[in-house]
């Protein structure tokens, strides 16, 4: 069960991208960073292929040892500078019409 605070930081997430995030364990402060990288390229990316490739990058992070001997700043810087490169790569795969892999990884037909 989700808590409010959880709530409220994916209160602006649709019902898809609230769904594909269900599940990950993700620290509070990173989850809000996932939901605003969401928010922020919505519709120049399709759900299916930006949320999982968010989530991991999240996750890696999560796992990363150096980011987290830097505690939680530590941890949302890592993820800024990765999410962005990942998301930019989905939107520009899809609008160059490339098939985009599950993970964000983009590959020519």
């Amino acid at each position: 069960m989700a808590t409010l605070l959880e709530k409220d930081i994916l209160g602006d997430l649709n019902a898809s991208e609230r769904g594909l995030l269900r599940g990950n364990d993700l620290p509070l402060p990173l989850l809000k960073e996932v939901a605003e990288t969401l928010l922020e390229y919505r519709g120049a990316a399709h759900d299916h292929l930006l949320v999982p490739a968010v989530v991991r990058v999240a996750q890696e992070v999560v796992s990363d040892e150096f980011a987290g001997e830097h505690g939680e700043d530590g941890v949302t810087q890592l993820f800024q500078s990765r999410v962005h490169a990942v998301a930019q790569r989905i939107v520009n795969a899809q609008i160059e019409g490339d098939v985009v892999e599950e993970d964000g990884a983009e590959f020519d037909e």
